[in-house]
């Protein structure tokens, strides 16, 4: 992701975003689809928000809320959809994450949630585990 794109999603964001390089991509993907989202949203009269995209125990956390505005009743069932669709987005975003290593973004059968050092979960393949763990021990 280049500095431009980053700083146009940073400028979306709230609370802003906190993952490592590796989930930057999952991000991009959101964020496209955010963009798509906030209009239909608008449309409709609500107010959207993306929150913060971070990692929290090993899991990517995406945090984005649509509010109903406007007048009760009126298009209930669209936003209603929107909502829905808007879950699913983030469903898919966080279990493509599972699979997928917060700090080099391979996505193969040796990532999954651990501990490199004494504090942290993060989803790591085995090379990158590998490579935190001689970082903490230097430190």
């Amino acid at each position: 992701m280049n500095s431009r794109k980053r700083k146009e999603i940073e400028s979306e964001i709230v609370r802003g975003i906190e993952v490592n390089d590796g989930w930057l991509s999952i991000l991009e993907k959101f964020y496209d689809y955010w963009i798509t989202f906030k209009e239909k949203a608008r449309k409709l009269g609500c107010e959207v928000e993306f929150f913060q995209f971070k990692q929290k125990f090993g899991g990517l956390r995406v945090y984005a809320y649509i509010e109903n505005e406007g007048k009760q009743g009126e298009f209930e069932k669209e936003k209603e959809v929107l909502k829905q669709e808007l879950r699913k987005e983030i469903q898919e975003c966080e279990g493509l994450a599972e699979k997928t290593c917060e700090f080099c973004g391979s996505v193969n059968e040796t990532v999954k949630a651990r501990k490199p050092g004494d504090f942290w979960i993060f989803n790591i393949c085995d090379e990158c585990f590998v490579k935190q763990r001689k970082e903490e021990k230097n430190e």
